[in-house]
């Protein structure tokens, strides 16, 4: 049923390719100082917001549970341990918010993808999380948090990689000492599967092959890398199609050796053979584990790229050098089909305190450049992103960049590298105010929308100043899930567009080709975006809402029912010094930052022992209590809280005869390891105080 129907997320966006070039290389924002929890796990959802969330067997985080809640977990020496903490949120991208969320096991080193249906399944984890599937379904009142079935995978996963598949459901591949795949949801068969090659690419000792990147091929394999090696690998009959050459050089670019790599932008308007090209960038030349874990010395990390087109007769590996060394770095794709390297440490590998000489600037990759001017260096950040940081593109056309721990616990001073809570913002030269009146703002569809494989489909959109109607598309791209440099489920499509035409003063129409098979687009939200010479715009239209997915277009949701287009506000988009400045006059010196103790609320004090109120509705400065916002508003949050109970008790009883996520089955064979547990409804665990916050935005757009 998921093979039928993808769905759409609107973004309006532009682009000017020549003018672009001549800007300051981007600019830097702070969102937020302190989030409480250091953002090692993130992934956007449907309605704009981030789930982002961290380890829980390290002790208490900088943020704590509302309404006294917590949760016990054994310690090494067979004691309880007492945890009244967050150790995941959930980030507003619109009011620049945090709400905690709960959590009861340990999701350390995970891994997630969003199903078609826009619920975050997240899976695997650490000790008691190890087995563990947990599911975070995207609500607006505030009340919707984790579930989770302990005994939902049939192997232990840590440091595996998911991948959407068309059928819309989860492959999962690897991981700590697992050389096998398995599914998700289950089927009759609880059941993995061998694969080979996982063995193959382990390095004794030092492994070399974590976090595979995982990709889906056109045709509907899946490409698979590991260390330095690759496999196109057929999942339905348990094959290997065909084995690629070694990267040159042999080195590893897996875990702990860690670089990244994107499935380059799909290009539909090259006719009915769609080239599948994947880029490979950044890891550490063998041995530099081995030295930075026994000797402490610090290996220069690799600084090459390998590019490889996968369905050739004869693939082979072209190679790029970037501007500098990197290892740990985060590859996103662009609405403009450029590729932003962002993050890591020109020394050392991935691991605890493994990782010196932190790279600050992020270099665009431009794949449709001649080899010598394909890399651009963008302006730097102000704190190093070291091991355990994340980074994933916003539906804005901003990229969000948070995390960085490679200490075991929070370690905030007498160290080289302080835990990071913070949040900022990257924002690309394509978001500089002096773009705006090249930049299009999509008029219809202005919000939800269901669409089917291999649909013409028009999209009008404005555009304040002259368009040049020969550089007009439209790019698709799949939020991914960031963890370990590794951007899992990462996908932009150029889609094939008709024609383009004037439909009123300063309106156009773009018609567009919609992919032909879950081969090209797993079922699932996109983010579409309206290039006009490649600078993406920062207002956002809406979500596609799914309550129906799977029912024939007739029986579901009407078109036309969309939430109108809204200005958002704040996002470090004003018109500021810092656009058009040269590189080296934006600072590169990291602030101090002051942290509060964790039982002190999220905020920015002052001296007389305030907290600085907002200056707007939508204020950019640290997240603030809800139960402080409330009593500012004569209201009382229990009151509230017990309001929005009782219609989330409502809600649930008028549902409970329906089809539900957390009915879904598990099956109930018996796995090789921890096979003996019960998936099914009833193992699914839940908080019982959930904590209901109420809703401080009107009509949170996407």
């Amino acid at each position: 049923m998921w093979s039928q129907l993808i769905l759409v997320i609107l973004a309006a966006a532009a682009s000017v390719r020549c003018a672009a070039a001549a800007t300051s290389g981007g600019k830097w924002d702070m969102l937020l100082k302190n989030v409480g929890i250091s953002a090692m796990h993130m992934q956007l959802l449907n309605n704009n917001r981030v789930i982002m969330f961290d380890r829980t067997d390290f002790g208490h985080s900088n943020l704590s549970l509302p309404n006294h809640k917590c949760r016990t977990y054994p310690s090494n020496k067979g004691t309880l341990i007492v945890d009244c903490t967050a150790h995941s949120v959930e980030y507003d991208v619109h009011t620049n918010t945090i709400r905690p969320l709960m959590v009861l096991t340990d999701f350390w080193c995970s891994s997630g993808a969003v199903m078609p249906d826009g619920s975050l399944v997240q899976t695997g984890g650490y000790h008691g999380g190890d087995h563990a599937v947990r599911v975070f379904k995207p609500c607006d009142n505030g009340s919707c948090d984790w579930q989770e079935n302990v005994s939902g995978l049939i192997q232990r996963r840590w440091y595996a990689t998911n991948q959407i598949l068309p059928d819309g459901r989860q492959i999962i591949i690897g991981g700590r000492r697992q050389f096998n795949y398995e599914f998700y949801p289950k089927t009759g068969l609880t059941v993995s599967y061998n694969l080979p090659f996982l063995f193959q690419t382990n390095d004794p000792g030092i492994e070399n092959n974590l976090y595979p990147f995982v990709f889906l091929n056109v045709d509907g394999n899946l490409f698979i890398f590991a260390n330095n090696r690759s496999i196109l690998f057929d999942y339905h009959k348990n094959v290997v199609v065909r084995t690629y050459p070694n990267v040159p050089g042999g080195d590893p670019r897996s875990y702990p050796s860690t670089g990244s790599a994107v499935l380059l932008p799909l290009k539909m308007t090259q006719g009915d053979e769609v080239e599948a090209e994947v880029l490979v960038c950044g890891g550490a030349p063998k041995g530099s584990y081995t030295s930075a874990n026994k000797s402490h010395k610090f290996v220069n990390a690799l600084d090459s790229c390998g590019r490889i087109k996968i369905n050739e007769a004869k693939p082979q590996w072209v190679m790029d050098k970037m501007p500098m060394p990197r290892v740990m770095g985060d590859m996103l794709l662009l609405p403009n089909a450029k590729v932003l390297i962002i993050n890591g440490a020109s020394a050392g590998t991935a691991g605890w305190e493994m990782g010196r000489d932190p790279v600050l600037n992020p270099v665009l990759y431009n794949p449709d450049e001649n080899i010598e001017s394909r890399f651009e260096v963008q302006n730097p950040s102000k704190i190093p992103r070291m091991y355990h940081s994340s980074t994933i593109l916003l539906g804005d056309g901003r990229v969000l960049v948070g995390g960085s721990n490679p200490h075991i616990k929070y370690d905030f001073t007498g160290v080289l590298f302080p835990t990071e809570l913070s949040l900022e913002s990257f924002s690309p030269s394509y978001l500089d105010p002096i773009y705006a009146y090249l930049r299009p703002t999509i008029i219809s569809p202005v919000s939800r929308i269901k669409i089917g494989y291999g649909q013409r489909v028009p999209i009008r959109f404005s555009v304040p100043g002259r368009v040049k109607m020969d550089m007009v598309r439209v790019t698709m791209i799949a939020p991914s899930f960031t963890t370990h440099s590794f951007s899992m489920n990462q996908r932009l499509l150029v889609l094939r567009s008709e024609d383009v035409k004037i439909v009123g003063r300063s309106k156009y129409q773009i018609r567009v080709v919609t992919p032909g098979s879950g081969n090209l687009a797993p079922s699932g939200y996109y983010m579409i975006f309206v290039v006009h010479q490649e600078i993406p715009r920062f207002e956002l239209s809406g979500v596609a809402d799914f309550d129906n997915w799977g029912k024939k277009e007739e029986e579901g949701r009407k078109f036309g029912a969309f939430d109108s287009l809204r200005e958002r506000r704040g996002g470090g988009f004003e018109r500021d010094e810092s656009w058009g400045k040269k590189k080296e006059d934006v600072g590169s010196v990291r602030p101090k930052l002051n942290l509060q103790p964790r039982n002190v609320p999220i905020g920015e004090e002052v001296q007389n022992g305030g907290v600085v109120k907002p200056k707007g509705l939508n204020p950019f400065g640290d997240a603030r209590p809800r139960e402080e916002v409330l009593r500012e508003k004569g209201q009382d949050w229990k009151e509230v809280d017990k309001k929005l109970e009782s219609l989330k008790l409502k809600e649930n009883e008028a549902t409970s005869d329906g089809p539900g996520f957390g009915k879904r089955s598990f099956g109930s064979g018996n796995g090789q390891s921890g096979g003996n547990g019960d998936r099914s409804e009833r193992s699914w665990r839940k908080p019982v105080d959930v904590d209901v916050h109420p809703q401080r935005l009107v009509n949170c757009i996407f």
